[in-house]
């Protein structure tokens, strides 16, 4: 099995390609053009903290601000997020479905103690 540099998916050992994502697997290929695939790479690092580090950021805030608005926001970027971690990004999602039900009720909570 080759492993994908680029994404880190498996793909069969004949292949020249990642069949995930078409990034060249063998080195040979990879010598043609390395500025090109390095600064692609640092790309898709910056990305994926950014995306994971969104997620987490707004779906706190849903906990304390428009619930509805900002989980959906986290849940948006979980979803962009699993394009590099499946995992940590479909936790993200989860993450941000039980911050906005928590946002929610914490807000029911306090409009009714402010009402009586």
């Amino acid at each position: 099995m080759e492993i994908c540099t680029n994404c880190g998916r498996e793909n069969s050992s004949d292949a020249r390609f990642c069949q995930f994502c078409g990034h060249a697997l063998h080195e040979a290929q990879q010598q043609t053009n390395p500025h090109h695939t390095s600064n692609k790479n640092e790309n898709n690092t910056s990305e994926r903290f950014i995306f994971a580090v969104l997620g987490w950021i707004f779906n706190a805030l849903a906990l304390f601000f428009i619930p509805i608005l900002f989980g959906g926001i986290g849940i948006v970027f979980g979803f962009l997020h699993r394009k590099y971690q499946k995992t940590h990004g479909t936790i993200i999602i989860i993450a941000g479905v039980i911050c906005t039900i928590a946002g929610m009720i914490i807000g029911a909570i306090i409009a009714a103690t402010l009402l009586t």
